[in-house]
């Protein structure tokens, strides 16, 4: 009888010890993921939009000119006039032949000079434009001509180029070029709210509000629109800036019809977010694929129990390497399909 209880006592023993293990390596794995996906999220996303930015620069370099000045940080735009040493005065220089961009193209290039900023904007506030710069908000005018043009951008992810949107303060300049000219845009001090700044050139709008989109035709307006706090997607940070100077004349028109708040009823101007269950299904695949990477390699490490210990040794690590080698390109599709699902900001 003592050795029967003894015997289940060792059984029960090597069964603790082997749900030890699993469990440390489960932890410890599912840390490791959780480290790969925050470095996908800040750091990979980063580089891929930096890249973009590299590739629009290109692309707008060789077919049309913005505003007559490249891409350096001239004060002037170009041919248009200005104060050299201080704010500039309105010009926007107009060319013959004004181009449009398709979707997710670009369109012209913002620039703030209190946030050293100095971008490519695209047509689109979707989700595949916010992750090559800011994106023009389709359907409202664009920079330059009458009504309420609206930029959205990244704070945390896709090279954040709104990551420091509530520095600007009101009477920061804000420069748009087009390729029909330049646009000088003055931020303005925000309508007293619950949820505004004092001596802030920014407000905190909840992120189902789309009064920011609204169109008053007799105003000039520039809003640009981004998440927060960091880190979340539960609210919006906007700032409004005015346009000095005259309108832009050169005709061209807005790129989509929908110009009120009601034309937007459905739209996440961030795309930060899909709350979509498809979303959950387009992720299995990859997760399984990169799971099945990882573990099958990971049977084949295991050599016969009579070879030598160095060889065995080898073979385990040249068989992790290649799972890692496997696992990376399916890891990559999951966490680039995960990140929209989450409640996370960008």
């Amino acid at each position: 009888m003592s050795a029967k209880i003894s015997h289940d006592r060792q059984h029960l023993r090597v069964a603790a010890r082997a749900l030890v293990r699993f469990s440390g390596k489960s932890l410890t794995t599912s840390a490791v993921i959780a480290l790969l996906f925050a470095a996908h999220q800040y750091w990979g996303t980063d580089l891929r939009a930096h890249q973009s930015q590299q590739d629009l620069l290109r692309q707008m370099s060789t077919t049309t000119s913005i505003g007559g000045s490249g891409t350096g940080g001239s004060s002037t735009g170009g041919s248009g006039t200005g104060n050299s040493g201080g704010l500039v005065t309105p010009a926007l220089t107009e060319i013959d032949s004004p181009t449009t961009a398709g979707p997710a193209g670009p369109i012209g290039q913002i620039r703030i000079p209190r946030l050293d900023l100095d971008l490519v904007m695209l047509e689109g506030a979707d989700r595949a434009s916010l992750q090559r710069g800011p994106g023009h908000l389709t359907g409202t005018p664009l920079p330059g001509q009458p009504g309420n043009s609206v930029i959205a951008g990244h704070r945390t992810t896709w090279g954040a180029p709104f990551a420091d949107l509530d520095r600007l303060r009101p009477g920061d300049r804000i420069e748009v070029m087009m390729p029909t000219g330049r646009s000088d845009y003055l931020v303005t001090t925000p309508s007293p709210n619950p949820n505004s700044h004092p001596n802030t050139g920014h407000r905190i709008i909840r992120s189902d509000d789309l009064s920011v989109v609204d169109q008053e035709p007799t105003h000039r307006r520039l809003t640009l629109i981004t998440c927060h706090p960091r880190f979340s997607a539960s609210n919006r940070l906007v700032v409004v800036a005015d346009l000095i100077g005259p309108v832009m004349k050169t005709p061209i028109p807005a790129s989509a019809p929908a110009t009120t708040a009601s034309g937007f009823a459905t739209v996440d101007v961030l795309a930060l977010t899909d709350p979509n269950p498809a979303g959950w299904a387009m992720t299995v695949p990859p997760a399984a694929l990169a799971l099945l990477c990882w573990l099958l390699p990971a049977y084949l490490a295991h050599g016969r129990a009579g070879r030598p210990r160095w060889r065995r040794l080898l073979r385990t690590a040249l068989w992790r390497m290649m799972g890692a080698a496997l696992v990376s390109f399916p890891l990559f599709v999951t966490f680039d399909r995960l990140a929209p699902l989450l409640p996370i900001g960008g």
